[in-house]
């Protein structure tokens, strides 16, 4: 094995704090993040645009949030390693970020399943009631 390739090598503090070398990934961190990013944006345009929004909306808000905030960290970083800047370029600062976004989407899920899907069959009664009762 060789020495690039230990576990003692990999976990090491000079390696793990690093900005030199090549930015292996780069290409593949880049369209992730731009991604996410994206994905933040898109999903909050067409979440408005449906009926049942405002039973959504702070699972909107969250997902919004959470993707866009995650997504442009991570282009940050890459632009950073990229540039070798000290901090930001650094090898732990891209695998914080994605080990916490990883976190933010496993809230996302409890979030969904635990609040969102109760305010979803709320606003569906109250909607299938009113279309019933009369107006005065």
């Amino acid at each position: 094995m060789s020495p690039k390739m230990s576990l003692r090598y990999l976990f090491s503090i000079d390696y793990l704090f690093s900005t030199t070398g090549k930015l292996s990934y780069g290409l593949l961190y880049l369209l992730f993040f731009l991604a996410a990013t994206v994905a933040g944006i898109t999903y909050r345009i067409l979440a408005k645009r449906k009926n049942d929004y405002i039973a959504k909306e702070d699972f909107v808000k969250q997902f919004f949030w959470i993707y866009v905030l995650w997504g442009a960290l991570g282009l940050v970083s890459v632009f950073a390693r990229a540039q070798n800047l000290p901090v930001f370029g650094a090898r732990i600062f891209t695998i914080a970020i994605i080990f916490l976004f990883a976190i933010s989407n496993f809230w996302l899920v409890i979030y969904h399943q635990k609040w969102t899907k109760k305010e979803i069959y709320k606003f569906t009664n109250k909607k299938r009631k009113e279309k019933w009762l009369k107006k005065k």
